[in-house]
């Protein structure tokens, strides 16, 4: 047997045969010098155990417990067909020391899915314990990376960010409430292919499957159903080849009835097609969780029992009677107070709170002999009423701050109608848009949007086409035209911290706001408008829908740059709170209100962030983070309904703002592009020698100028006046500002053999060649001309290849020349 230096890498060893918890306890065999042994290890029938020697765990053999484990290893399959596509779910064959594994194939897609759980319980006020990661190697798609150590980043690319986000978001509403220990799901995609399923779509049903089969409690399964929007017609699962096709895809990802998480993307889509579209995906959703049940209840482990993280409820009800009258005053009373000051409020009520429980939990008895009777009876009473006080740790006692807080927030809601900042269920915060914010003359289009003490600042800069992003990807090298990047840096929220490469939140906050500005936009690097955006989204202060700040203002700072988006797009977040179990739903008994542009208390304390941006023609973007285990779609068409009021409100102020601004504005400051053609034979003067002639022209002109060897010349300018010198510069190059006959100043730049190179008034460099410099035969140029000599010469047109003819002979009488000609003898 190999040797095993530690225990904890001993019992790994065991779990190829048995992965339970296990104890160590002394050894007892008379021929083993070590000093434990696995005491709750049961051996299977048949397998012989070997007694170790010194330092050693007295185990099975390896070689007994490798025949058991290649035995046991028997492949179970279930197969299910969605939208005519066949899945088919795999367990057994690999992974197989995994707590739950996984292989879901769809066509040439294939899927592998674990989960893994830890068995001590992590402590804090929120522990993060579930931990999802998705990963897409390039050997899938049979590519290399263009890396230059041709491997994968480890952090994962932004795509693989998103997905498992995505993930994390399906899974995470049924982890049991109070299950406080580590729970690892990594998915990665063994091989896929444009004729199969998008690898989301597998992805989220594979971990489904994964943690179903485990012996992690978790109150799954769910189904994963894409649906897209395709010539008029909606089409279940489609394959990635006809996905880039659909004006709208949703994924829904849910359990039978209810939904869990949600992600749309559309070209303006009506609220009824997508509300269509939810039904269709739900309804989709019943066989793929029938399927995972019944692989589950032939191979899936027994799920282990653990004491979960909760508060005793008599413990519970004693403190809901010690925060109530503390917590009251700050949401009833307080709504005049803003984020900062409600967040103090907060905080000195839980700090007495937890010195309240704690006297009442410790307190001694009085002093006084003649109460000393009186007091021990009371002391008794009120020991068997806080004896679980006493045990209540500080975590505990957090997490029943929050319930108590939760519950007072939801009764004020939903029976008295009020919000902890006094607004309507329907009714947004104050909103401030203000287009044009940086100087107009330095950056290209700008504006500050705030909603309540909410605040973007987004830029928005026009580039060249070949300033594009370029990120690799599976399929190959993926040319990104428009680019949103969304920062939330720490003193938005007040916070001490330091600046660090943009988290998963920020890049999926940052990809939502891309997703729905995107549809509006102008058809990038096409011959209409051949350029490329960039969209900065700094949140200067965040008290919710900061994703949504950064859609508003992202529209306001693209209209300013002149960019010619097809409709203003604007962003808001609908929220839910709600009381009841959750089957309620089913006999329609659940109370629940949807509140309008959430603040970050209605958000951390409440059941739902769904947000919803589009134009006033139709939904572009959608995304779902539920906190319950599931909700109907009808709720969900209600959000949007109520979505689209606000949206609209929203659109007014926005579009007044910017058409205020720019009358206001001097165009003639602002950034602008252009896009001019000369004659292919002009595109080495424009160039000139290594680029030379380019960059003394942009030096000249202070504005961008990009040449194409079409003859394609594309102009970025700060200024308007700056774009005319370049444009100006750019003609006079290719010489289609001369007029033929009219005469023109030039000073001599360069000599050569076969004539000389001079310089126009507006800085162009022409050819005059030798046979144009004179009247008779020039035997030697330099002895004719020297360079920095100030000429005259006459345009005569151009030639056959549409260069332009420039001659110094037209401008001089026969008698002048020679004249000239015999000084040049003498010379």
């Amino acid at each position: 047997m190999r040797r095993l230096t530690g225990s904890i890498f001993s019992i790994s060893r065991c779990r190829l045969i048995q992965k339970e918890a296990l104890s160590l306890a002394p050894c007892t065999s008379n021929a083993c010098q070590s000093e434990y042994t696995v005491a709750s290890f049961q051996l299977p029938a048949g397998i012989s155990q070997a007694c170790c020697s010194r330092r050693k765990l007295n185990i099975p053999s390896w070689s007994a417990a490798r025949q058991l484990s290649a035995s046991a290893s028997q492949l179970e399959s279930r197969t299910v067909v969605v939208g005519g596509r066949e899945l088919s779910f795999e367990t057994g064959e690999v992974a197989r020391l995994a707590d739950g594994s996984c292989v879901l194939r769809q066509g040439g897609t294939t899927v592998l899915a674990t989960a893994v759980g830890g068995n001590d319980m992590v402590e804090g006020e929120d522990p993060a314990t579930l931990q999802v990661s998705f990963r897409e190697p390039f050997y899938g798609t049979g590519m290399l990376p263009r890396a230059l150590h041709r491997r994968e980043r480890g952090s994962g690319t932004e795509r693989e960010t998103l997905v498992s986000r995505a993930i994390d978001r399906s899974l995470r509403p049924l982890l049991l409430p109070g299950y406080h220990y580590p729970v690892d799901v990594h998915v990665r995609v063994l091989s896929q292919d444009a004729d199969s399923m998008d690898p989301d779509t597998v992805a989220i049903n594979a971990a489904s499957m994964a943690c179903v089969l485990s012996n992690i409690p978790w109150n799954g399964p769910v189904g994963a159903v894409r649906v897209a929007h395709i010539d008029g017609a909606f089409v279940v699962s489609p394959e990635l080849s006809l996905l880039r096709r659909a004006d709208m895809d949703i994924l829904v990802a849910g359990t039978s009835g209810r939904v869990l998480m949600l992600e749309m993307n559309g070209a303006q889509v009506p609220e009824s097609t997508v509300a269509e579209a939810m039904h269709l995906a739900q309804s989709h959703l019943g066989p793929l969780i029938e399927a995972q049940l019944e692989l589950a209840q032939q191979c899936g482990r027994q799920k282990r029992e653990v004491p979960l993280f909760e508060v005793p409820p008599a413990a519970l009800e004693r403190l809901t009677g010690l925060l109530e009258p503390l917590l009251l005053p700050v949401l009833r009373d307080g709504r005049h107070m803003g984020k900062a000051q409600r967040g103090t409020a907060l905080e000195m009520a839980k700090a007495r709170g937890w010195e309240q429980a704690q006297a009442l939990a410790l307190a001694a008895p009085a002093e006084g002999l003649q109460q000393q009777q009186q007091q021990q009876q009371q002391q008794a009473q009120q020991q068997q009423q806080t004896q679980q006080d006493a045990g209540l740790s500080y975590f505990q006692y957090v997490a029943a701050f929050n319930t108590v807080l939760s519950k007072i927030m939801r009764a004020l809601i939903l029976e008295e109608g009020v919000r902890p900042d006094g607004r309507q269920q329907d009714q947004m915060r104050p909103v401030s848009a203000k287009a044009g914010f940086l100087p107009p003359g330095v950056v290209h289009g700008s504006a500050l949007f705030s909603r309540g003490e909410t605040q973007a600042l987004c830029v928005a800069t026009v580039g060249n086409a070949i300033e594009h992003a370029v990120v690799d990807g599976p399929y190959g090298p993926q040319h990104q035209p428009f680019m949103l990047h969304y920062s939330f840096p720490p003193f938005c929220t007040n916070e001490v911290d330091q600046l660090r490469e943009p988290s998963r939140r920020e890049l999926g906050h940052g990809a939502l706001a891309k997703r729905a500005l995107q549809p509006v936009l102008p058809a990038l690097e096409a011959d209409d408008w051949p350029f490329c955006l960039r969209v900065n989204s700094e949140t200067l202060a965040s008290n919710g829908s900061s994703s949504m700040a950064a859609v508003c203002g992202g529209t306001m700072a693209l209209l300013m740059a002149g960019v010619p988006l097809r409709r203003p797009v604007a962003g808001i977040s609908i929220g839910l709170v709600s009381d009841g179990p959750p089957d309620a739903w089913d006999d329609g008994t659940k109370r629940f209100a949807l509140l309008t542009d959430i603040a970050g208390a209605e958000d951390s304390l409440g059941d739902m962030d769904f947000k919803i941006a589009g134009s006033e023609d139709g939904l572009t973007a959608m995304q779902l983070d539920m906190k319950l285990p599931g909700m109907p779609v009808e709720v969900l068409v209600s959000a949007m309904s109520q979505a689209r009021a606000a949206r609209l409100e929203l659109l007014e102020i926005m579009e007044a703002a910017v058409a205020a601004q720019q009358q206001a504005d001097d165009t003639a400051n602002g950034p602008c592009v252009e896009e001019m053609k000369v004659d292919e034979d002009a595109v080495s003067l424009l160039l000139g020698q290594k680029g030379s002639a380019a960059a003394a022209l942009e030096q000249a002109s202070g504005a961008k100028v990009v040449v194409h060897e079409d003859g394609r010349v594309q102009i970025y300018a700060p200024s308007r006046a700056k774009m005319a010198a370049a444009c100006a510069a750019v003609r006079a190059v290719e010489g289609s500002d001369l007029v033929e006959g009219q005469i023109y100043s030039a000073k001599v730049s360069q000599l050569f053999d076969w004539g000389a190179v001079i310089t126009l008034p507006n800085n162009a460099k022409h050819v005059l060649h030798i046979s144009e410099m004179a009247h008779g035969k020039v035997r030697d140029v330099h002895s004719l001309l020297q360079v920095g000599e100030d000429i005259q010469v006459q345009c005569l047109g151009r030639d056959i290849r549409g260069m332009v003819r420039l001659s110094r002979k037209a401008c001089l009488s026969p008698e002048n020349a020679q004249a000239q000609e015999g000084q040049a003898e003498e010379t």
